[in-house]
């Protein structure tokens, strides 16, 4: 299993925390871009693309384990795949 530099499942770094910390960090920007009158109203976001595992894996209640965010116990690359999807998408 792959891991990111920090550590974690590397398709749960890239599909879930990486956006996070992206939006987050642009969090500063999009709100001086809100209140900045020379720009159009609401012409301003962020899109996040999911896949169609975060709804297979949604439709089945199937969550993130927050203790199992290392994978201490196994799951299938497809399983982590539809998990990290799920966290972009919710």
């Amino acid at each position: 299993m792959e891991k990111t530099v920090q550590g974690y499942e590397k398709q749960l770094g890239v599909n879930y925390l990486g956006p996070f910390l992206f939006i987050k960090l642009l969090t500063p920007a999009l709100l001086a871009t809100a209140v900045d009158k020379s720009t159009w109203q609401n012409e301003f976001g962020v899109i996040l693309v999911s896949s169609f595992a975060a709804e297979m894996y949604y439709e089945k209640r199937v969550c993130t384990d927050m203790e199992n965010l290392e994978y201490y116990r196994p799951n299938s690359s497809i399983h982590r795949y539809g998990l990290s999807k799920v966290g972009a998408w919710a």
